[in-house]
């Protein structure tokens, strides 16, 4: 495997089954995903940490990764396969908020994390009034 090389030429990096396997637990840990009733849709790029970990840690722990295609509706996405758990960048999270039908408030077994870039505070207590109980 290959370090990304922001800091100049890509290096080597040494990744054991183990180290792997350790890194798998890890986040799956932090994402509190639990074994087969999770269901995590990733909404960034695979080519970013959180889009290839979290399936991966999600398939690890015996759970369902949902693949999501830009231009599918979020909600129904979301509603339709039961996802528990999403990963998404600041400007999905509006798309998602705006998808959603208001009878669809709120939604409190999703868990949802943020990620690429900082939370506006204005979109944070917008997704916080519809999502959270």
């Amino acid at each position: 495997m290959l370090s990304s090389g922001t800091t100049g030429t890509p290096k080597k990096i040494v990744l054991t089954h183990a180290i792997f396997q350790h890194r798998l637990e890890a986040v799956a840990l932090d994402a509190g995903l639990t074994g087969k009733h999770s269901r995590t849709l990733v909404m960034v790029g695979m080519d970013t940490a959180g889009g290839h970990l979290l399936p991966m840690s999600t398939w690890f722990v015996g759970g369902c990764a949902v693949l999501w295609m830009p231009g599918e509706d979020p909600y129904q996405t979301i509603s339709g396969k039961r996802v528990n758990y999403t990963f998404l960048a600041p400007v999905q999270l509006d798309h998602l908020l705006r998808s959603m039908p208001v009878t669809a408030w709120p939604m409190p077994e999703l868990t949802v994390a943020v990620g690429g870039s900082s939370l506006p505070r204005l979109l944070s207590e917008k997704a916080r009034a519809q999502l959270a109980p």
